[in-house]
């Protein structure tokens, strides 16, 4: 057989072509084009983008990674990676049970680009920043990540993409099966200090677990977050969707975010010490263990949510469809709540321990719970329920069967110029049951509800 060996020193490129096939060898310092004609690249030993080098990739390059090795894109370094819709950029590993370290941008050029990539089986592994960001890292970096499939990767922290100090713009790609550690959190997407753009991305089966399953925003990270399908998402803590942490208050907008689970709060969203803003999001078919299976707020979050249809959701204990924990008092408004479940207390939205939510202006019918068939307010929670229609709720079942359409305990709700109508109870308070406390109903319509106790 017939062969030939090119090398380029330096360490940078080694071509091997034997018969009629040819792989170029990749080690070190990388700048300068790629060729799919020159495939396989194959990765040898950690690679570097030098600081204000660029390397370009074409269109249907294998990049095949022979070790788990990084991909580094340093200090105003510019990497372009853009392939076609029919010829896309490949970066994979031989050994994927070993994986590869990702691509790692630090403090890179923002005009970087990865486009019509498939990125699979990254595996960030090590201490401090090397255990982050699974197939993609970003610090102090705003490259641009469009239309590719990030899949099968795992992290502690963002096992698809992890932003540190970063706002990349993430916009159509496909981010699915990704995981972050047992202690770890973001599955997909983790953001630390980092205000991304997420639009029009399919986030799906990713699974962490602590918080996030698709998305995780912490520590002062306010990314705009729009028109995504989110969906079989899992935590084992809280947010199977998105997980909302340490003051950070994204823009959720426009999404679908549904049949995601969490272990214990927020099935679809959760909130802890944070107040995004939550609008015009369909919010279907999630489910959490303990409360919130639409939503959760918890721990001093104060959230705008409106316009939001939160439908077919789940809690084994509170808030089928939303749940207000620990003084957190959300608005929310203008939204349909309807047909959510909890095994036990409020099916539509549950206040609990001085939470006082503002509940304006919306459709809040058909859930059940037990008690609080529409809304269960308990222990020092005081919100104001003003401009609604709550009908066709039900309470019933093991915890008891009381308030259909609003229940009351150690809570002094303000409950004004609602129609509370054809709710249910198998215990007392078809429309409204209050116990302990003495709150303010005024200017209501209670009709055709109905109570067997």
């Amino acid at each position: 057989m017939k062969g030939f060996i090119i090398l380029l020193i330096c360490g940078v490129v080694v071509a091997v072509c034997s018969a009629d096939v040819c792989a170029t060898d990749h080690c070190g310092n990388v700048w300068g084009v790629w060729s799919p004609n020159d495939n396989p690249h194959n990765i040898t030993c950690e690679v570097s983008i030098p600081p204000e080098s660029t390397l370009i990739i074409q269109p249907g390059c294998y990049i095949d990674f022979q070790g788990h090795y990084k991909f580094i894109v340093d200090t105003s370094a510019t990497l372009i990676a853009v392939g076609t819709p029919t010829d896309s950029i490949i970066f994979t590993v031989s050994d994927t049970s070993t994986g590869w370290h990702g691509i790692r941008f630090l403090s890179a050029n923002n005009s970087s680009q990865l486009s019509y990539c498939r990125i699979e089986y990254g595996k960030a592994v090590g201490s401090d920043e090397d255990r982050n960001g699974g197939a993609v890292y970003c610090n102090n970096s705003n490259p641009i990540l469009s239309n590719n499939i990030i899949s099968n990767n795992s992290a502690t922290y963002g096992g698809g993409i992890y932003c540190d100090q970063s706002s990349p713009a993430i916009s159509n790609n496909t981010i699915s099966n990704n995981s972050s550690g047992n202690y770890g959190s973001g599955g997909g997407i983790s953001c630390r200090q980092s205000s991304p753009t997420i639009s029009g991305n399919t986030i799906t089966s990713n699974s962490t677990g602590v918080r996030g399953g698709g998305i995780w925003c912490y520590y002062n990270s306010n990314p705009n977050i729009t028109s995504n399908t989110i969906s079989n998402n899992s935590a084992s803590s809280e947010g199977g969707g998105i997980s909302c942490l340490s003051y950070s208050n994204p823009t959720i907008s426009g999404n679908t975010i549904s049949n995601n689970s969490a272990s214990g709060y927020g099935g679809g969203i959760s909130c802890y010490r944070s107040s995004p803003t939550i609008s015009n999001n369909t919010i279907i078919n999630n489910s959490a263990y303990s409360s919130g299976g639409g939503i959760w707020c918890g721990y001093y979050s104060h959230p705008a949510i409106s316009s939001n249809t939160i439908s077919n959701n789940s809690a084994i204990f509170g808030g089928g469809g939303l749940s207000c924990y620990d003084h957190s008092s959300p608005t929310i408004s203008n939204s349909t709540i309807s047909n959510n479940s909890a095994g036990s207390e409020g099916g539509g939205i549950f206040c609990y321990s001085s939470s006082s939510p503002a509940i304006i202006n919306n459709t809040i019918s058909n859930n059940s719970g037990s008690p609080g068939g529409g809304i269960h307010c308990y222990f020092n929670s005081n919100p104001n329920i003003r401009g609604n229609a709550i009908s066709g709720n039900s309470a019933g079942g093991y915890y008891g069967g009381s308030g259909g359409g609003i229940y009351c305990s150690s809570s002094n709700p303000a409950t004004t110029n609602n129609i509370i109508s054809n709710n249910s109870a198998s215990g007392n308070g078809g429309g409204i049951y209050c116990s302990n406390f003495s709150p303010t109903i005024s200017n209501n319509t209670i009709i055709n509800n109905s109570a067997s106790g």
